[in-house]
């Protein structure tokens, strides 16, 4: 087997881990990621998918949320990874790892009145935990001689 054969099988090897960890990604949005003591003001629910979390985590900052700001050093840090630049991505990904770890701190997410007023985080839901693997899987496979 030549170097360029090897090459190629690294590069398929990278983008099926790359396929993966989007895919985890993407079925975290359509998951529940909290389930709340009580109804959150968001979605008048008793948890929150994914989705939404996405749609309004960027509000945690508030509060001192910032497990949510993850999200925007996932996507550096795949594109980096998925053609090989893997020193670059490591950083990026092991960065966006230990800010989303914070969000195991939250015990309450806002409701949204105004009033500091605060729902009660009952458990993390599946989504929450599928979130959380794509971007262990990402820092992880930054660490493999791919």
């Amino acid at each position: 087997m030549g170097k360029r054969d090897a090459d190629g099988r690294l590069v398929l090897v990278r983008l099926a881990l790359a396929t993966l960890i989007v895919a985890l990604y993407g079925l975290s949005i359509f998951l529940d990621v909290f389930h709340f003591r009580g109804m959150w003001a968001f979605n008048s629910g008793t948890a929150a998918s994914g989705g939404e979390v996405l749609l309004y985590g960027c509000l945690g900052i508030v509060v001192g949320a910032i497990g949510w700001y993850a999200n925007l050093l996932f996507l550096p840090g795949l594109i980096l990874f998925s053609p090989g630049n893997l020193q670059p991505a490591r950083w990026i990904a092991v960065a966006a790892l230990l800010i989303a770890l914070s969000s195991l701190l939250l015990r309450e997410l806002p409701n949204g009145s105004g009033l500091g007023g605060a729902t009660p985080i009952a458990s993390f839901g599946l989504g929450f935990y599928t979130w959380l693997s794509s971007l262990a899987l990402l820092a992880a496979a930054t660490f493999a001689p791919l």
